[in-house]
């Protein structure tokens, strides 16, 4: 009868789980990734909602009308010549005093991405911040992480987190 070798039977028996732990760790960091991005989406919304949308002239919400056209205009569909302007101003807004032309676009394309607003109307920003600044710490690195602290900054700097409700 032909058996394997003892050392055989110990590799064989060992490597499923050597390669268990890096898929385990790698699913946690792709989860705590995603639930980064998607928080750093809703701060940007709130950001916007509380801190660019009231420099902006006329009757606007930011959900159900700006949002809409600026992700329009990131995805380079056509717009009309007020919602030209509109977009135009808002860049001028969070490019020039917030964001750097790059992380401006990040951040769109995290909002677009993300698709229609969640109910996160009502999340406490300071809450928020704090939350998606532990994670962006341990979970993000580099661009990525500069854009998501830039947020983060723009938020504590423009408005009183804990008075913004």
């Amino acid at each position: 009868m032909n058996s394997l070798p003892h050392s055989s039977l110990h590799f064989s028996y060992t490597s499923p789980t050597k390669h268990v732990k890096p898929e385990l760790n790698d699913s946690k960091r792709q989860k705590q990734q995603t639930l980064c991005v998607e928080l750093s989406s809703f701060l940007f919304d709130i950001f916007c909602q509380r801190v660019v949308l009231p420099k902006l002239s006329g009757e606007h919400d930011w959900f159900f009308h700006v949002r809409d056209i600026l992700h329009r205009a990131y995805m380079k569909k056509e717009l009309t010549e007020n919602e030209q302007n509109l977009v135009e101003k808002v860049e001028q807004e969070a490019i020039s005093k917030y964001f750097t032309t790059d992380q401006r676009r990040c951040l769109l394309n995290l909002n677009v991405s993300m698709g229609e607003p969640c109910s996160h109307h009502s999340m406490d920003p300071d809450e928020l911040s704090k939350e998606v600044k532990n994670l962006a710490s341990e979970w993000l690195e580099g661009d990525a992480r500069q854009t998501v602290e830039a947020l983060i900054k723009a938020m504590q700097n423009s408005i009183p987190l804990n008075k913004s409700k």
